[in-house]
């Protein structure tokens, strides 16, 4: 039982640590309507299959054609049209290694079911995560805000002369000085007027 138990908790805690990348042919569309959605994935592929030059005479053609503003580096559809070219092209000229990968798959289905199962708990496993992270968050928030800043108060400064301590407790003490300042100042006015000196630089 507990070399069950042993075995279970190894292995989430290796899903847990893997890292799987984006999938390859999938890509959330804008906000965008159907036509231009059409008109970009149709500009893609026909690019993909017909080479770069088809691209650039395009460009020229449809300079002065907003639906096609989307061929401009500097518009916001530019990346996403970019994403589907690429998966075009991988899709018409695929490289052999992906050829080989897919038909090895094809032979063997419950190699592709363990992928699929391996990587549905690697999701759930960073939701997991996720959700924690998010959870202790909050609950430092809160209890920051629980917190009442304004009853802190002065109560004593001590000054450290150069000559006193060494310069590695000289700077704790500068840098304990300039923590006071700024984080006191708005209790200031509960305490009697005093003048702040600086002590010399080493």
């Amino acid at each position: 039982m507990n070399c069950l138990v042993g075995y279970v908790y190894t292995r989430c805690l290796i899903i847990s640590n893997s890292c799987f990348a984006d999938f390859e042919f999938v890509s959330d569309p804008p906000s965008i309507s159907a036509f231009d959605l059409d008109v970009v994935k149709l500009t893609a592929m026909f690019v993909a299959r017909n080479g770069r030059q088809f691209l650039t005479s395009l460009m020229q053609k449809e300079q002065r054609n907003y639906q096609f503003d989307f061929l401009r580096p500097q518009h916001s559809l530019f990346q996403y049209f970019t994403r589907l070219l690429e998966q075009y092209t991988r899709v018409m000229i695929p490289p052999r290694d992906a050829i080989r990968r897919l038909e090895a798959e094809a032979e063997d289905e419950g190699k592709v079911l363990s992928q699929v199962d391996y990587r549905v708990r690697w999701v759930k496993a960073q939701e997991a995560k996720k959700r924690r992270e998010e959870e202790e968050a909050e609950r430092e928030r809160v209890s920051y805000a629980q917190v009442d800043w304004h009853n802190f108060v002065v109560v004593e400064t001590v000054d450290y002369q150069p000559w006193e301590v060494s310069f590695e407790d000289f700077c704790i003490s500068q840098c304990c000085r300039l923590m006071t300042i700024i984080f006191v100042r708005p209790v200031t006015s509960l305490l009697p007027p005093t003048r702040l000196r600086w002590a010399p630089a080493c």
